[in-house]
């Protein structure tokens, strides 16, 4: 997902949780230029923004990328983002977005995991 298409997510996010819009969901499906059939579906549900991404190769291999962004306890934006490749294996970032700064943990296919922070 490139960081503009990720902005807009969390944007998204933060105004559907602030507004307090019900439960919806909506799913699309189309076809890229390299003939990839991409579905994507997006949904709110107890203030929780879900974005799930499928895009399935000409030649039947399929990689995936979910989004999930929502509140914690204190009121601060958490997103989650976990990318699939077409073999199979993941990395998940996980970032709390604060005040003075964004805490990202990344975990990659092997169970590694690493934290940093990034001041604003």
């Amino acid at each position: 997902m490139t960081a503009i298409l990720r902005n807009a997510a969390v944007t998204l996010c933060a105004v559907v949780m602030a507004t307090g819009i019900a439960a919806a969901q909506q799913t699309t499906t189309h076809t890229n230029t390299k003939g990839d059939t991409v579905t994507d579906t997006g949904s709110l549900q107890n203030g929780t923004y879900t974005n799930d991404r499928t895009v399935t190769t000409p030649n039947g291999k399929t990689r995936s990328n979910n989004f999930t962004g929502s509140r914690n306890s204190l009121g601060r934006l958490v997103t989650s983002d976990t990318h699939t490749g077409v073999n199979g294996r993941s990395e998940t970032k996980t970032t709390t977005h604060g005040a003075n700064g964004n805490k990202t943990t990344v975990t990659g296919p092997n169970g590694h995991s690493h934290t940093y922070y990034r001041p604003r």
